[in-house]
């Protein structure tokens, strides 16, 4: 996966989704296919990605 440049806050967000992917096949490894789905829901439906809390708040 080549090409892509993405800002900190979208990849944790990516990896929140990805490892729910994951969790859903009943994988305990997070998947090539399983983040290639989340990124795909990212471009698909970026209203479900929603912000990530700030800590202290």
């Amino acid at each position: 996966m080549k090409g892509y440049k993405v800002a900190v806050e979208a990849t944790k967000k990516i990896i929140c989704i990805t490892r729910t992917i994951a969790d859903l096949e009943g994988s305990k490894l997070i998947s090539e296919s399983a983040l290639q789905e989340s990124i795909k829901w990212k471009s698909i439906a970026p209203e479900l990605y929603i912000p990530l809390r700030s800590e202290g708040v």
